[in-house]
């Protein structure tokens, strides 16, 4: 019955979408096609940036109330494809390249039928946007899931790994991987400019040793690096810490903070770090507290854009002033983490993208 559908609308030149899906959503026209109830979806679905493309439909619709009602970011469409019939993965992508509301894409797939249109199509998307994509179907198991749920054949995943890699795609492990990528490009979506020719040097900026220990493990997870401060960024962190603590990536500011206060230590360092031309981004492991109230989130944020590189926080400490802490970061274009290990990703993410190709 599908396939009869399409040869008849072919005839006709009409296309279709789907079946078995909950259709599209279009923010900036109010056009709200799934059949769960959303009321006052006009008010609700403010326009964002963010392109949400899946094959699941309900996974599509689900991701819509979610970033809704939880502020992961603002969407421009979200299009569930189901099972393909007529309307594909690349045909969808073709057309956000081109949509001047699309600044990021997301993508979520079970099947790439057209193997060498879709990497045309990924290709078009990059050249002026980041695409994260979740392929569903890695092993044995989840392949015939996906056969049965859409029916999809998943395709060899090394061959799909390595071209998705090849061209600089970001693949997201998982559901929140892929949201809170989402987030960090929707704040983003232009690329950062690596100062090294390597494009993964990050320095670390903490209140704690133990944290800046495990962020380093971490780092290397993700095929980041430590950098080496140059001769006049070390010299120029002297002159807040300590005699007795010299200074070194991690940067460990406790001390400076006991020296000349939280707004001077944070401000001094970050500036530091963000200038020296041996760092490519910033990671910023503060503690959350009333000190929030001094922290000086517009300083970094537009040291960040001015110098083009990347700023990402991971925040820990007295939960009363989190949300605080991550508005006002935020509000800078500065993403802010509630993890340590989201908060590299979102680091390797960017400097992937800044990189043009995959790590």
């Amino acid at each position: 019955m599908q396939q009869r559908i399409v040869d008849i609308a072919r005839v006709s030149g009409m296309r279709v979408w789907g079946p078995n899906c909950t259709g599209l959503v279009n923010t900036r026209e109010t056009i709200f096609t799934p059949f769960m109830r959303l009321p006052n979806v006009d008010l609700e679905a403010i326009s964002g940036n963010v392109a949400i493309l899946a094959q699941s439909g309900m996974l599509a619709a689900g991701f819509m109330l979610q970033v809704i009602f939880s502020g992961f970011f603002k969407v421009s469409k979200s299009c569930a494809i189901g099972n393909k019939a007529d309307i594909g993965e690349s045909e969808v992508l073709e057309y956000l390249a081109a949509d001047d509301a699309t600044q990021v894409v997301l993508a979520y797939l079970e099947s790439i039928p057209d193997g060498r249109r879709f990497l045309e199509a990924a290709r078009s998307v990059l050249a002026t946007k980041p695409l994260i994509v979740l392929k569903g179907g890695r092993s044995e198991a989840a392949a015939q899931a996906a056969v049965s749920h859409t029916a999809s054949l998943a395709g060899a995943d090394n061959v799909i790994d390595g071209a998705l890699r090849q061209l600089g795609v970001f693949r997201a492990a998982d559901f929140m991987q892929m949201m809170q990528l989402g987030k960090a490009f929707s704040l983003n979506p232009g690329r950062f400019e690596p100062a090294t020719s390597g494009g993964n040097r990050v320095a670390l900026i903490t209140v704690s040793g133990g944290a800046g220990v495990v962020a380093l493990d971490l780092m290397q997870d993700a095929g980041l690096k430590p950098a080496t401060l140059s001769a006049p960024a070390i010299e120029r962190l002297q002159g807040i810490f300590p005699s007795w603590m010299p200074p070194g990536n991690p940067i460990d500011i406790w001390p400076a903070i006991e020296k000349v206060g939280v707004e001077k230590a944070f401000s001094e360092s970050i500036i530091t770090a963000l200038e020296d031309e041996d760092v490519d981004g910033v990671l910023l492991l503060p503690f959350s507290s009333r000190a929030n109230a001094v922290f000086p989130a517009e300083l970094i944020g537009e040291a960040s854009q001015r110098l083009r590189k990347p700023v990402v926080s991971w925040v820990f400490g007295d939960i009363r002033f989190l949300d605080e802490y991550r508005q006002n970061l935020e509000s800078q274009r500065v993403p802010v983490y509630d993890d340590l290990r989201t908060c590299i990703e979102a680091m390797s993410a960017y400097l992937t993208y800044a990189r043009g190709a995959a790590r």
